[in-house]
């Protein structure tokens, strides 16, 4: 991978992060709309739009679900998916948060990477920035951001009583890309 190629890997999947979290928000929603009558959703949407941070957004929906799930098969269910969420909410934050830096003497896949904003120009310089996400890293991130979407969208559909959306495998979130793979995916969009 050159060192051009990396850098536009490196922003490609933050924006797929960010945009792979927006679709959790949004299914978040979804699953919090199975608690009300279907007239009342643009309401329970506008204030759960108005709701600053995922966390809270997050807490928002355990609360109702805890109030309106009777199944404790599903609030078992729910609880170990908002476990999981509250988890991804830190690399959340991280991703929306920290700034991007180069380091080009790095090797190859860890010449970009996000690092707190108080990381000293020690700490950034160094050969290795102490909790610096690198590109597969953020990678990585996108795939549990993924499996956990699916994962709450098949939870609404057990609760709804409806076949599960989407096959049960992709709720375990997939392992990171190889820097050959995000090379020859990139490459490929390029192509196009």
């Amino acid at each position: 991978m050159r060192a051009a190629e990396e850098h536009v890997a490196f922003f490609q999947e933050i924006g797929i992060v960010v945009i792979q979290l927006a679709q959790l928000e949004m299914s978040l929603f979804l699953f919090l709309s199975i608690c009300f009558p279907r007239e009342q959703e643009q309401l329970i949407y506008a204030g759960y739009i108005a709701m600053d941070g995922f966390r809270t957004k997050l807490n928002f929906v355990s609360n109702i679900m805890h109030e309106k799930l009777s199944d404790k098969r599903h609030l078992k269910d729910w609880d170990d998916v908002a476990e999981r969420l509250a988890t991804l909410s830190t690399s959340r934050n991280k991703i929306a948060h920290w700034r991007a830096i180069a380091i080009p003497e790095h090797p190859i896949g860890r010449r970009y990477c996000l690092v707190p904003w108080k990381a000293s120009k020690t700490q950034t310089s160094a050969r290795n920035p102490r909790g610096a996400l690198y590109l597969r890293d953020i990678n990585s991130i996108r795939f549990h951001f993924f499996a956990a979407n699916i994962t709450l969208i098949n939870l609404r559909c057990r609760i709804l009583n409806v076949k599960e959306a989407v096959d049960k495998g992709a709720e375990k979130p997939m392992k990171p890309l190889t820097l050959k793979q995000l090379s020859k995916d990139l490459q490929t969009l390029l192509r196009k």
